[in-house]
């Protein structure tokens, strides 16, 4: 597995590789961030072992964004995001690999904008893509 991106200077526009993946991170939906979720959404509690509800599997997906590039500079805007989920729900408790990759980047109006294409798989079977567009700061 690939790991994080991570750099010792923040990311900035030119590093971004367009067409390249860049990072993939694991990420388990584990009982203990499954009822964190609950207590934050106001949901019942998923049991361990079962479906993983799709709100979850989206906390998941912007957790693993977040540990996929880092540092980043102060100022990214979150501009959007796309999903489709594919198949059955994983099982709380199962354990997701997160893959970015740099889909485009343009320079509009003084702003970067960057759109990072991500699919999530438990094992190899998809569960999770779409894409992230961000208003990079430098």
């Amino acid at each position: 597995m690939m790991g994080p991106a991570l750099k010792e200077t923040p990311w900035t526009f030119a590093d971004f590789p367009v067409g390249e993946t860049m990072a993939e991170v694991e990420i388990a939906l584990t009982p203990e961030k499954a009822a964190l979720w609950a207590s934050i959404s106001g949901a019942e509690t998923p049991a361990a072992g079962a479906p993983a509800p799709r709100a979850l599997m989206v906390a998941a997906m912007m957790e693993t964004y977040i540990r996929a590039l880092q540092p980043r500079p102060p100022g990214n805007v979150h501009a959007g995001q796309t999903l489709s989920f594919h198949g059955p729900a994983p099982a709380v408790g199962a354990t997701l690999t997160a893959r970015f990759a740099c889909r485009a980047k343009e320079e509009k109006k003084g702003r970067f904008w960057i759109t990072l294409g991500v699919e999530m798989f438990e094992g190899t079977r998809p569960a999770l893509s779409g894409e992230i567009l961000s208003i990079w700061a430098a």
